[in-house]
């Protein structure tokens, strides 16, 4: 109950960032740059974090309840560690491709945009590695189950930008990306002292000797392509907005705040739970336990989900005139960004019983499965973007496609785990 309310006011901080956000930038050029630089530097960020951090866990709570803390401790220091290599080698590649995907993605956007674009990505180095080792931190305390500290310590970030906007509040992107850096950094300091409280360190240890063992890497490849999937949908996302000129990704953005925010408040409420709870369940082999919770959350997420997107969307238009609507933030921003954000509700119910299907589905140790459940997301989403730009000429329609490929996704996760966990019933 506590972790929930400190997450609920993780996200009250981050929308206060968003409205102050909006009231210095509006949908300009400049939001666009660093939203096209965030989503940049997020890609190989994700690719690597969502496939450790899912393998993670499950390996984290065997670790500890069969072999006791010094493994755990020695386990997360190996991953840190590897992970920091991956994260290394996989910008590096990146970087070959950064300077067409910034040409590409900027080129309705003046000459100037690119050039910001491309100093909140040199920025954003801090936070890609900073983030991506205190995300296997959060991922250790999961494992735990100190919940609470992953409900408090997102604050940081959201305080340090408001902070920054605060101290210089100019409408330049890599004002933005500086404070998202330092956000990072911060985060990493609390949950390094946190986890040195309760015998762990986040501190790196040689990568190659250790008790990380070959299902744990397997497994990471396995969901490699899953987490190559969810990376790869804001890029899809943004390369199709684009196309509508500038303040089009700005208008996503903030049409995305609301859903996004709600999915986070769940994802950290509930869902977070989730993996350790399953994995400690299959454990246990108690496969009809997990089925029977599986459709139990599913039909509650979904009927609570479809309520309380319904109500939103109807409200819609006064709660981003409310939020958003007030300095550079103009009316014609307003009617774009309010059926943005009516398009974006839509996949509220989806996204809730995604999130619980693939967590039992990494609980299985079918990675696989979660891969392809993703990358069949991202093709839906694709196929419906460019359909979308073909019959409309709004921004929304790519939300929208993208609520729908959520959609479709969460009603193939269902039925991947039932199957899952009828093979695994039969097998014992």
């Amino acid at each position: 109950m506590l972790s929930g309310g400190l997450t609920a006011g993780v996200k009250v901080a981050s929308l206060a960032r968003e409205i102050l956000v909006a009231a210095v930038f509006g949908v300009s050029g400049q939001i666009d740059a660093y939203l096209i630089a965030l989503m940049l530097i997020g890609i190989p960020h994700g690719i690597v974090l969502y496939a450790v951090q899912w393998t993670l866990i499950p390996e984290f709570v065997r670790a500890d309840s069969i072999h006791g803390r010094a493994t755990s401790r020695r386990l997360l220091r190996q991953v840190v560690a590897i992970t920091l290599l991956i994260l290394t080698g996989v910008l590096v590649l990146w970087a070959f491709l950064l300077p067409q995907l910034i040409a590409y993605l900027t080129r309705t956007g003046g000459a100037g945009t690119s050039g910001s674009v491309l100093n909140c990505v040199l920025v954003l180095g801090v936070f890609y590695f900073a983030s991506g080792t205190v995300l296997l931190g959060y991922g250790a305390l999961q494992a735990r189950k100190r919940f609470l500290i992953n409900g408090a310590v997102p604050l940081a970030t959201p305080l340090v930008m408001v902070a920054v906007l605060l101290a210089f509040p100019i409408a330049r992107a890599e004002t933005l990306a500086i404070g998202m850096a330092v956000g990072a950094v911060l985060e990493l300091l609390i949950v390094e002292i946190v986890l040195r409280s309760d015998g762990l360190t986040m501190l790196p240890a040689t990568p190659f000797v250790g008790p990380v063992s070959k299902p744990f890497v397997t497994g990471v490849g396995r969901v490699a392509a899953g987490a190559a999937a969810i990376a790869l949908l804001p890029l899809v996302e943004q390369a199709a907005a684009v196309e509508f000129g500038v303040g089009a990704v700005a208008t996503l953005g903030y049409g995305n705040r609301l859903p996004a925010l709600l999915n986070g408040l769940a994802v950290s409420a509930f869902a977070v739970t989730a993996l350790p709870y399953f994995s400690e369940m299959l454990a246990m082999r108690e496969a009809a336990q997990c089925r029977k919770t599986l459709e139990r959350y599913a039909v509650v997420l979904a009927a609570g989900g479809a309520a309380v997107a319904f109500m939103l969307i109807l409200g819609s238009d006064a709660i981003v005139r409310v939020v958003f609507q007030r300095g550079a933030f103009d009316e014609a921003a307003a009617v774009g960004v309010a059926l943005a954000q009516q398009a974006y509700l839509i996949q509220l119910p989806g996204a809730l019983v995604l999130v619980l299907a693939s967590r039992l589905l990494l609980a299985q140790g079918r990675a696989g499965a979660v891969g392809i459940l993703y990358l069949g997301q991202l093709l839906l989403f694709a196929l419906g973007a460019v359909i979308g730009m073909q019959v409309g000429n709004q921004a929304a329609i790519i939300a929208l496609a993208y609520s729908l490929s959520v959609t479709v996704a969460a009603g193939g996760g269902v039925l991947l785990a039932r199957l899952s966990l009828e093979q695994s019933s039969t097998g014992n």
